[in-house]
């Protein structure tokens, strides 16, 4: 008897884990949306060359958001334009930017002591 429960448990442990990887690719990604049509520059400001445009409404994915959300990072697998950037407060679709944004404290941790240097 416990040796045919172990073999179940080895089967659904196998089965599992070639599920699991089918499910998460299967997932969509969250996506954010501009308000209006939009330059797409080849870096995160106005200096960069324009590379192309999006759609007022163009669903996009985003890769990366800078600290103060003011331009996010096209994803991959936005058709002509993957990876460039846009001015993220024209984009709405917070499930999209803040998981891809870097957390910023809004107290400084060390108190502002100027003085005080962690290695």
């Amino acid at each position: 008897m416990l040796r045919h429960l172990t073999a179940i448990c080895a089967v659904a442990a196998v089965m599992a884990a070639g599920a699991l990887p089918a499910f998460a690719a299967t997932a969509a990604k969250p996506t954010a949306h501009p308000t209006a049509p939009l330059a797409v520059y080849n870096g995160p400001g106005l200096r960069y060359n324009v590379i192309g445009r999006l759609a007022k409404n163009q669903p996009v994915t985003l890769s990366y958001c800078t600290v103060s959300g003011n331009w996010c990072q096209l994803g991959s697998d936005v058709p002509g334009v993957a990876g460039g950037w846009v001015i993220g407060t024209y984009l709405v679709g917070m499930s999209a930017k803040v998981p891809v944004t870097p957390f910023r404290f809004s107290v400084d941790p060390f108190g502002n002591d100027r003085h005080h240097h962690f290695p």
